[in-house]
């Protein structure tokens, strides 16, 4: 974890702690040679305290500059309580409509870069192959339904110069991003895809994509490894104006009507999931970038 603190001159202090084991050998203390022997050792003293290595007082001449650390650090803990609130109640579906509040970016960025993002899809993932591993399916009827981006293919590289959702969403440059075809696969999607097609599943892609990308979604797919499908379903001009719920509903109805048993959903938006014909089960995996209605 790097912190930045201004004091007199440039104070920098960084602290390097290994993922499980926290020690003076982790320390790595960078103070700028314009600094006063005072600031140095005030710096030292409150990174020996962040490691427990400090049973003393705060020295007098330290408490200003310790008294600001503390309230910095107090801001910044209220923020991350309250960005982890509004998002896990996003996840569940209680606000809706929503875009990442700008405080937040910060926040969405540590989740969605350090790990515990692709986790949690995983093990979303594993819920659903432990479901659909109950099931013998009766090949070219029992089907999965799967969204395209944010379940199959990664728009991480996208968002990552586009502060993770909170700049204003813009179509036509994001459809120049994904016209290039370089989307990065969603490896847990693709491994449970792998394991469905080698039991017979129909697999399905209805994707909120207009018909016209079909040619670079189709590329985009087969060059991250889906290989093959039953049904690429995108969204018809006489389909602009419906709402994602009653455009991918109308289209999930649709199939059952050709003969097709919808065993699951998964999606990484609620309107993947709601409406007509989801299917007996509905998997919903994390996004803290966007919702879609």
């Amino acid at each position: 974890m790097a912190r930045q603190s201004t004091l007199g001159s440039v104070l920098v202090l960084t602290l390097c702690l290994a993922a499980t084991v926290a020690s003076e050998t982790d320390l790595v203390i960078r103070l700028d040679d314009r600094q006063s022997d005072g600031e140095k050792e005030c710096a030292v003293f409150l990174l020996k305290a962040r490691l427990g290595d400090s049973d003393t007082e705060v020295p007098h001449q330290c408490q200003d500059m310790v008294r600001s650390y503390l309230e910095e650090e107090g801001e910044k803990l209220n923020v991350k309580k309250e960005c982890s609130s509004f998002l896990l109640n996003g996840e569940l579906n209680n606000i809706q409509g929503w875009m990442p509040p700008p405080e937040c970016e910060d926040y969405i960025a540590s989740y969605m870069e350090d790990g515990q993002y692709e986790t949690d899809v995983r093990v979303a993932l594993s819920a659903a192959r432990s479901y659909l591993q109950s099931i013998f399916p009766t090949e070219g009827v029992d089907a999965v339904v799967f969204d395209i981006d944010e379940t199959c293919l990664s728009n991480l590289p996208y968002y990552r110069v586009h502060q993770y959702g909170v700049e204003k969403f813009q179509k036509a440059v994001f459809n120049e991003y994904v016209a290039q075809s370089k989307q990065p696969v969603m490896k847990a999607a693709l491994a449970l895809y792998q394991e469905l097609l080698q039991n017979n599943w129909a697999i399905i892609f209805i994707t909120g994509r207009d018909e016209e990308a079909r040619s670079y979604t189709s590329k985009n797919l087969r060059d991250a490894g889906y290989e093959s499908w039953a049904e690429l379903i995108l969204r018809q001009p006489e389909e602009e104006h419906d709402s994602a719920v009653l455009y991918k509903s109308n289209r999930r109805a649709a199939l059952e009507k050709k003969g097709y048993r919808i065993r699951a959903s998964i999606g990484d938006q609620w309107s993947d999931l709601e409406g007509l014909s989801p299917g007996m089960r509905s998997f919903k995996l994390p996004n803290p970038m966007y919702y879609i209605f």
